[in-house]
């Protein structure tokens, strides 16, 4: 791993002595819990597109784990603590339309009138592509990337959007892959799986 992969494993902990420090600030000074929404969503988000102009997220194939950088490393470092605490995230919930308006902001296309569950789990938040009036259901995940071997031992990172047409509605426990594909007004079961690349459309849903 090179220098600055090494470098980005330490975001985490970064992400979280900065909301620890700001919380303790607060015992001090109550005022300085006003910089507590700073602490646990912006300053990520402004970490991520700075590193998202200097390293754009490379789409498609990769190998992984050479001595060059990964953008997608960087990118998964600086998300990571919305991955072990999803709280940050699920409070989001609490206003309608806000979950919608944080995805956009990492750069995922979002549209309008999506129902997201508050266990929804997201592992790229930047990979996205929704159309109007999707529901989601309970414990759903989407993950926009998948590492495997090929048959010379190497890791093979593969990153690619999920795009979801509109008026889709996704059942509880699925699980979606990176560059799966949805047509608008699919209707997919509890607990499907879709894999890489793979696309369903309506004659796929449950009757």
């Amino acid at each position: 791993m090179s220098l600055m992969g090494r470098f980005m494993a330490f975001f985490p902990l970064i992400h979280a002595l900065l909301i620890g420090i700001n919380l303790a600030s607060a015992f001090v000074c109550a005022y300085c819990l006003i910089f507590l929404p700073f602490s646990i969503w912006i300053f990520p988000l402004l970490c991520w597109s700075l590193h998202n102009r200097i390293w754009p997220l490379k789409k498609g194939l990769s190998r992984f784990g050479r001595p060059e950088y990964s953008p997608w490393w960087g990118s998964y470092q600086i998300q990571y603590l919305f991955l072990l605490i999803p709280s940050f995230e699920r409070i989001l919930h609490i206003v309608p339309g806000l979950f919608s308006a944080w995805l956009r902001a990492w750069g995922s296309e979002i549209g309008k009138q999506v129902f997201w569950t508050p266990h929804t789990l997201i592992l790229d938040r930047s990979l996205l592509n929704f159309g109007d009036g999707i529901i989601i259901g309970h414990r759903c995940s989407f993950s926009s990337h998948v590492i495997s071997l090929n048959k010379a031992g190497e890791l093979i990172l593969f990153v690619k959007p999920i795009e979801i047409g509109q008026k889709c509605f996704i059942g509880a426990g699925s699980d979606i892959g990176p560059g799966a594909s949805v047509d608008a007004g699919t209707r997919l079961p509890v607990e499907s799986r879709l894999y890489p690349n793979q696309k369903v459309g309506p004659e796929s849903s449950e009757e």
